[in-house]
């Protein structure tokens, strides 16, 4: 499908926005959506007299609004009730401070303004009735409010994890599918899932798009496989009857030494790889051996020595057709996942079925199914009397059943056919973000409802971030001309609000946006680089937060400038490993920091085995062996000097040894809670371990200063080896 995407940008005007017809509101982050769909709210609840205005004027139940999550929902839901208070309160006024609200109310006269309060103050009321849904609670009430139409059951239960069925599904099908599987089989579908649970992911993407087309799922897995299997047979008992030909033609041959290892340096290696030959030819294995390219026809011809002859036996030529022809993991994948996938949504329809069940994704394709069927035409009929206009926010993320489910309701031909101001469909989304097919998105998608609608408008203010960083951004995405590899998205700058302001060293204001790079060229392994660009970060860090406590580093926000602090920094990686690279090298800085997304198991750190050890000596009543093992703990943090103590003084040895006692009744009196409270209180640990983590000194010029822990939280991110800093007003700094 050819789709046109050169469409003009027209630059929002939230009171001159046509609220008929398809638009589409491109938007990035900061650019004051949610506040433009408010906006629009109100003009759809009390319409002006202007010709841009929707027909007639709408309550809170028939405006559809569209997200894609429950917080998203929750959270529009309560700015628009907000907003609808604020006009509400601004009409009453007859003022407002607010650029929109001021120009609004400015178009009604006296009695229209008391209509609007009047009709605002029912909104506000009825908004819990408002039609603000995600895209599968709106389909799940569809389907169920039409029932008839759409042929579903009036009150069927959602499975909320689709895991769980897949599971089944999946399993199911490896049973019946791998288990009578013979050997040769088994080897292809192994070398692409070992495990039910490796297949399970890769359908559980297919599940998330169900009108995805698999490529390459037309290959021929049996007559591939057989193929293969003459050509082995072939080629092994080729091997066989003149292997001792075919190694001298080799050894005489102008082939590379480095290729086929002719040379008396390399005989070892020779051996070996004549001796694995052998073993495969003579095994029933199905599996080629990683160095059979060094008897391929098409191989030996590069590898011969410059105004050398390739060497020719019919062993190479079978062994060049063998490799061009063998059904390897990428030609066989896409057909298996075909197949696999087909069975998992008969197994998938019949678990529906049984426990009368369906999934969100069944949402989707059933409301899709009935608005495709010989009901479609009445039961989209039905939809658009209910909501006459929709708004569909986070448009960017929507995949192509979901856009053809809003396509089909609001088609523009309907509109032609009824007044052409009484139906509307808005969508908003961010074009940068249509390009994240990790998350459902389909940019396709986006480029063909580009494509459908009347006009394209933008939100081009940013309102989030500082002017430097969005220059700094600008500058950073312009320097490429299709930054996105997306033909039809592209990089459009966004405008800042030239609100001074930034980060200042030593009395310069600092580039928004800067670039932590090491001087040397060498070529580095992944986990030098790492760690190299850990350290180069902490001591970035370091020197900003030392320079903060001096007032050398401060930034300026609202009008007021204050020194950096610890609680200014972020910094972002792109997993755990990186994480505690950071937190290492922070550590060793006097930094403390807080890892965000660390999802690891309590029982897996240091304190938790500690704690253990701790606890096997209250057990055992301070015996020596174990008590001298909880004493060397690292959560005890007692000095060599201290330990040594048990060698030497007896006395030391018993104190000890009786406080464990103690702990142990305690702990069958009391219970294990209170003990351990007696114990952290005795041994001031809380104190101890504070002091440890959160008691840093940096040596400075002035000597020993005292540093609050920096609790700059690690968050995981799509960043680039190495740290992503981001400061609280959109100083960046990132080590690359």
């Amino acid at each position: 499908m050819s789709v046109s995407t050169e469409r003009p940008l027209i630059a929002l005007d939230a009171f001159a926005f046509p609220l008929y017809g398809r638009r589409l509101i491109e938007a990035s982050a900061g650019t004051g959506k949610t506040y433009t769909i408010a906006n629009l709210y109100l003009r759809l609840l009390v319409p002006t007299k202007s010709d841009v205005e929707f027909a007639y004027p709408l309550t809170v139940d028939q405006i559809l609004v569209v997200t894609f999550t429950e917080a998203s929902t929750s959270e529009l839901k309560a700015r628009i009730r907000q907003r609808i208070r604020q006009a509400r309160q601004a009409l009453l006024l007859g003022a407002s401070q607010d650029v929109f609200l001021s120009q609004w109310i400015g178009q009604f006269s006296a009695s229209e303004g008391e209509l609007a309060v009047e009709r605002l103050l029912n909104a506000e009321k009825q908004m819990d009735e408002a039609a603000i849904f995600t895209i599968h609670g709106f389909c799940q009430r569809m389907l169920s409010q039409n029932a008839f139409e759409s042929r579903m059951l009036f009150q069927q239960e959602i499975e909320t994890d689709e895991s769980i069925p897949l599971s089944i599904a999946v399993k199911d099908v490896w049973r019946a599918e791998t288990y009578p599987m013979t050997s040769e089989f088994a080897a292809i579908v192994r070398a692409v899932w070992s495990t039910p649970q490796a297949l399970q992911k890769d359908l559980a993407s297919l599940q998330s798009q169900p009108s995805v087309n698999i490529q390459g799922a037309d290959f021929d897995i049996e007559n591939g496989l057989k193929q293969a299997q003459e050509r082995i047979k072939k080629v092994k008992s080729l091997w066989n009857e003149q292997a001792t030909d075919i190694i001298a033609l080799l050894d005489e041959s102008d082939i590379k030494g480095t290729f086929w290892f002719n040379t008396p340096k390399k005989q070892d290696t020779r051996e070996k790889l004549i001796n694995a030959f052998y073993q495969w030819s003579n095994s029933d294995s199905f599996t080629l051996p990683a160095d059979i390219k060094r008897l391929d026809a098409s191989e030996l011809a590069m590898q011969v020595k410059r105004n050398g002859v390739a060497p020719v036996h019919e062993i190479f030529e079978l062994v060049s057709d063998l490799r061009a022809n063998y059904p390897t993991t990428d030609k066989v994948k896409p057909a298996l996942l075909s197949r696999y996938w087909q069975l998992a949504q008969k197994r998938l329809a019949l678990w529906k079925q049984q426990t009368l069940k369906l999934t969100f994704t069944d949402l989707l394709t059933s409301l899709d199914t009935a608005l495709h069927s010989e009901e479609g035409q009445r039961l989209a009929e039905r939809i658009r009397q209910l909501y006459p206009i929709a708004m569909i926010d986070e448009f960017q993320d929507t995949d192509p059943v979901q856009y053809r489910i809003f396509s089909s309701i609001y088609a523009l031909q309907q509109a032609e056919q009824q007044n052409k101001s009484a139906l509307g469909l808005i969508m908003i989304g961010d074009p940068k973000q249509a390009i994240y097919a990790f998350r459902g998105a389909d940019v396709y998608t986006y480029l063909a409802a580009k494509n459908d609608v009347e006009a394209v408008y933008s939100l081009a203010t940013n309102y989030r971030s500082s002017a430097a960083m969005i220059q700094s951004v600008n500058r950073l995405f312009m320097t490429q001309p299709n930054p996105f590899q997306v033909t039809g998205i592209p990089f459009t700058p966004v405008q800042d609000r030239g609100v001074a302001g930034g980060f200042v060293r030593h009395g310069q204001v600092q580039t928004a946006m800067q670039f932590l790079r090491p001087e040397q060229n060498e070529i580095w392994s992944a986990a030098t680089y790492e760690q190299t660009l850990a350290e180069m970060s902490a001591s970035h860090i370091h020197e900003l937060l030392l320079e903060g406590q001096s007032g050398q580093a401060t930034l300026n926000t609202d009008n007021k400038i204050r020194s950096l602090a610890p609680k200014d920094i972020a910094i972002l990686v792109s997993g755990y490993q990186q994480a505690q690279l950071m937190k290492q090298s922070l550590s060793k800085k006097g930094i403390s920091s807080v890892y965000l997304s660390d999802r690891g198991s309590v029982f897996a750190s240091t304190e938790a085995q500690d704690l253990w050890v701790i606890l096997h000596a209250v057990h055992d009543e301070g015996r020596e062996t174990s008590l001298r093992s909880a004493l060397a703990t690292k959560l005890l943090n007692k000095s060599h000097e201290e330990l040594d103590l048990f060698n030497h003084d007896d006395v030391y040895f018993e104190q000890w040894s009786e406080r464990f006692q103690h702990y142990h009744e305690v702990w069958l009196t009391q219970g294990l809670m209170p003990m351990l409270r007696r114990f952290i209180q005795d041994l001031k640990l809380a104190s101890d371990i504070l002091n440890r983590a959160t008691g840093v000194h940096i040596q400075t010029n002035n000597g020993m200063e005292s540093l609050p822990a920096l609790r700059s939280p690690v968050l995981t991110g799509p960043g680039a080896a190495g740290a992503f800093l981001f400061l609280e007003d959109g100083i960046a700094t990132r080590s690359a």
